[in-house]
Order: structure tokens, then C-alpha cells, then sequence
């Protein structure tokens, strides 16, 4: 197993997965830990720094509060959404721009009345909480129009961290394409967490709209918890400190990208939004605050034709951010040609969790499909499978939100019995863990490949695999296929020839 790590001011980027493959094995797992630890604070204590530093970024905000005639039953739904409005708004950060939109079939704002964005001060935050009580429920639910007219005010702020947080009651009463098409206009564009409130919504909805824009979607089993839980996403917005982050993912000869997944905080797929650029393929991730962020990649690779036995670069992986101008953080995911069966097959703990958890949220979907259906085998066969995967992973929220469904009898086996009766909201909550996911902790070292006994020979001679790289000065072009390698290298991080020629 390997862990490349690299570090700059602003993150700390990491790789882990086993290098060593079989000639036969084209197919490359690792995880990627993106983490930020203090964005927009430099390394320097000089004034001017300093004074940078204490600048927070322009933030821009619309908080959009479902009003449809579902919202006015029962009759405390409504006061809830208000006061937890009205909670938001008061954790908005002094000099945001904001707004608050009211969702029915139409979109219209209650605050300001002008579609445009307010500047947040103790006197407009207290006209947006006086606006919020003036709303009445009524109509019906169009998220395309909310969205659409969100991204319309979000865009005349276009170089602020801009954030939308919604939440809703019911069922979208429009065209699905009417829907994605929205979604494909703004992805990119703005990020948005959205919340469902009671058990009328469906939770794919909500799913696909926080997976295509960025965000993170949860259910409110009551109404008293909205509140609490508004507050707390508008807090984590307004310390977003930096606005755009990339991700670049360079394969070296002989490999392809084959997917790339978020799998922390949320699991989405994120190979369809990758752009090409200058031989990297590049993610925006969007803005960050302190906090980490895990990825999933998988490469097709293959094998040079004559191993050498020495460690080489699959591929190179990078995060740069606008600001500061340049920040960097870098890493590389390596291959190790090999022979030996004893050596491939181990899993990287981390690649291990990853994998465990992207089969969990699947037998998770599964499960609760089939409680929809009535189907109360494949119902327990799947959600069985779940608890077994959450028990090995030390996952508890998921554990908890399948003990509404299920009684456990021996979670160790994934042997469980479906509840004789399972309320609707416990139903939605669990088929919203399907895009969530637990972070990978160690709790042990993790076990080393077993050493041969006798090593292969073109093995013996292998050196040590170099997780750093800290020499400086010009690359080294390789005289062999003429790959870019790094100052220092001693063989060609592409071809494993040596670079002593090229020096």
C-alpha cells in the first residue's frame, strides 16, 4: 500500500491505493483525500499578508422556502420553514449578498421585493425576517422555476462564493427533462443543499438536484429540527473561504482515465464533468471551506512491455486554486508491475472503505426499492447486506437509519427482519443515506503485502516506491519516449528507463 502526500498553505492532497498490479490487471483503484486547513490564511505573518488574510470573500446567498398549499398542512409546517428562514438569514455573514425567494408553481421574491441581491446588515436582515412572516402557502411546486431564478441572481455576483439552500414539502409538478434541463443550465454555477420537510417529496428528487449542483440533501423527520439544521448550513456557507478549487488528473503513457467518484462527504460521479485541459482532465470542485473531501478514481493501465521491476507513475494528481494566485498542492498514483500474486492482491484499506460504501449505498437503493414494492425478500436481502457493510465499517448513522426499517438479528452476517410496519419518513431518511457517506478511519495500521519468500528476480532488485518528491531545479526529459519527469528522478516516471542518459 502507498500514501502520496503533498501540502501547500491552503491543502493537503493525498493518494493511497496498492500499486503493485499483475500483468493481466488493467484496472487501477485509488482514493483521493482532499483536505483544506485553514483557506485564505497564508503561511506569512507579514502585515500585508495578514491583512489579505483577514478579508473574507464576497459570499452571495438565496434561500429559497417552499410556499406551495402543502406547506399550510399541518398547520405548524409553515411557522417551522418561517422561523427557520428567519434563522438563516440571521447566521448570513455581515456584508453578504442575499436574497429569499418564495416557490409555488412561480418563483418570487420576498426579499428584496426587486430581483437583486440585498447586502446583509442588522437593518436588512431584520426587513428579510419581517418579509418571511408575511408569507402565505398556496399553489404548486415548481423547483425548476426556484432554481432558474436563483442562478439569476447568484450570476450578477460572479466572482463571489455563491451558495443556494432550499427547502421543500412536496412532489415537482414539472416535466422531468424541464427539471434537468435547469439542472444542466446552472451546474457549475452555484452550489445548493437542500432539505426535505415531512414525507410528500420524493427523496430522488432531492437527490438529483444536490448531486447535479454540489451540495448535500438530508430529510427532516420534524418539524421542530428545521430550525437548527438552517442554521447550521448557513454557517458551514459563510466560512467558505475559497471560491474555486480544481482538481487535475494527468495519466502518463499507458493509462486512462476510466471514472472518477466523490465518495465523501456525499457520493456522486463526477466523469461527465470533467473537461479536458492541456493533457489533464480537470473538475472544478467549487468552493471550500475546512474540511476534506475524498475521490475515487479507477484507471485503465497497462503494462510496458518489458517489466523492469521498479515502481512508475500512473498518474499525476494536482489541486490549484485561484487564490492565493498559484497554490498548489500535488501527488502522484504508482504503479508497480509485478509477478507475484501475493503482492497485487491486497486492498488499500482506504480503497477497501470506499468500495464497501459505494456497494452500501446500492444495496441501500435496492432495499428500499423493494420495500416500495412490497417485495419483502429481495427487501431484507439487500438491507441485510447494508447493516453487514455498515458493521464492518464502524459506519453507525447508517446503521441507525436501517434499524427504522429493519430489526437487526446478527448484523455481523447481514441477517435482519423487515419492520411489519415502517413509517414513510424513516423510509425517505434511509433512501437519503444512499448519497451519504462515512469518512475512512484507521482505527488499526494497516496489514503490509506478505513479503515472497523468494522474490521474483525481476522483483529483487526493485527500489523502494519514493512517495515525495522534494528536489528541485530543471525536469528531465527522457531520452526513451521522451516523458516530462521531475527534478531528481533516477528513472523515467512514464517508461522506467533510466534517465542517467539524459542528465
Amino acid at each position: 500500500m502507498t500514501e502520496n502526500n503533498a501540502r501547500n498553505a491552503e491543502f493537503s492532497l493525498s493518494v493511497d491505493n496498492n500499486p503493485h498490479r499483475l500483468p493481466s490487471d488493467h484496472e487501477l483503484h485509488a482514493v483521493i483525500t482532499v483536505t483544506a486547513h485553514s483557506p485564505g490564511t497564508p503561511p506569512s505573518s507579514t502585515a500585508s499578508t495578514a491583512s489579505a488574510a483577514a478579508t473574507p470573500p464576497e459570499v452571495a446567498e438565496v434561500i429559497i422556502l417552499d410556499t406551495s398549499g402543502s406547506m399550510a398542512s399541518p398547520y405548524d409546517k409553515l411557522p417551522a420553514a418561517q422561523r427557520a428562514t428567519q434563522a438563516a438569514i440571521e447566521a448570513l455573514r455581515e456584508g453578504a449578498h442575499f436574497a429569499v425567494v418564495a416557490g409555488s408553481e412561480r418563483a418570487r421574491m420576498v426579499y428584496p421585493k426587486d430581483p437583486k441581491l440585498a447586502i446583509a446588515g442588522r437593518a436588512t436582515k431584520r426587513a428579510a425576517e419581517r418579509a418571511v412572516r408575511s408569507i402565505h402557502a398556496n399553489g404548486g411546486t415548481e423547483i425548476g422555476r426556484w432554481l432558474t431564478l436563483a442562478g439569476q441572481l447568484l450570476s450578477s455576483r460572479p466572482d463571489a462564493i455563491r451558495h443556494a439552500l432550499l427547502f421543500t414539502d412536496g412532489q415537482n409538478n414539472e416535466p422531468r427533462q424541464e427539471l434537468d434541463r435547469v439542472l444542466d443550465r446552472w451546474s457549475g454555477e452555484f452550489s445548493c443543499d437542500a432539505r426535505g420537510i415531512g414525507s410528500d417529496y420524493l427523496a430522488t428528487e432531492v437527490i438529483r438536484i444536490v448531486s447535479a449542483l454540489d451540495g448535500q440533501a438530508d430529510a427532516i423527520a420534524a418539524f421542530g429540527d428545521l430550525e437548527a439544521e438552517m442554521r447550521a448550513i448557513m454557517d458551514a456557507a459563510m466560512r467558505k473561504q475559497v471560491a474555486s478549487v480544481q482538481l487535475q488528473i494527468r495519466p502518463m503513457t499507458g493509462s486512462a482515465l476510466r471514472f472518477l467518484k466523490q465518495t465523501y462527504p456525499t457520493r456522486v460521479d463526477l466523469t461527465e464533468r470533467l473537461s479536458a485541459g492541456d493533457g489533464a482532465q480537470v473538475l472544478d470542485t467549487g468552493a471550500w471551506g475546512q474540511e476534506r473531501r475524498e475521490y475515487h478514481l479507477c484507471l485503465d493501465v497497462e503494462p510496458p512491455a518489458q517489466i523492469s521491476g521498479r515502481p512508475s507513475v500512473a498518474a499525476r494528481v494536482a489541486v490549484t486554486t485561484s487564490e492565493p494566485a498559484g497554490a498548489e498542492a500535488q501527488a502522484k498514483v504508482m504503479v508497480h508491475w509485478t509477478q507475484d500474486a501475493a503482492l497485487s492482491l491486497p486492498m488499500d484499506p482506504s480503497v477497501a472503505h470506499t468500495m464497501d460504501q459505494a456497494e452500501m449505498g446500492q444495496a441501500i437503493d435496492a432495499g428500499c426499492a423493494a420495500v416500495r414494492r412490497g417485495d419483502r425478500p429481495t427487501a431484507e436481502r439487500h438491507l441485510g447486506r447494508a447493516v453487514q457493510l455498515a458493521e464492518q465499517s464502524g459506519d453507525s448513522e447508517s446503521r441507525q437509519r436501517l434499524e427504522q426499517l429493519v430489526v437487526i438479528e446478527d448484523a455481523a452476517d447481514g441477517k435482519v427482519r423487515l419492520k411489519s410496519r415502517i413509517d414513510e419518513i424513516d423510509l425517505i431518511r434511509t433512501e437519503m443515506q444512499t448519497v451519504r457517506s462515512s469518512m475512512f478511519s484507521m482505527s488499526a495500521p494497516p496489514q503490509e503485502p506478505p513479503t515472497p519468500d523468494v522474490p521474483h528476480p525481476q522483483e529483487a532488485a526493485a527500489e523502494p516506491i519514493q512517495t515525495t518528491q522534494t528536489t528541485d531545479g530543471p525536469s528531465i526529459i527522457c531520452t526513451h519516449c521522451g516523458g516530462d519527469n521531475e527534478p531528481g528522478a533516477d528513472f523515467c516516471e512514464n517508461c522506467s528507463q533510466s534517465l542517467r542518459e539524459a542528465r
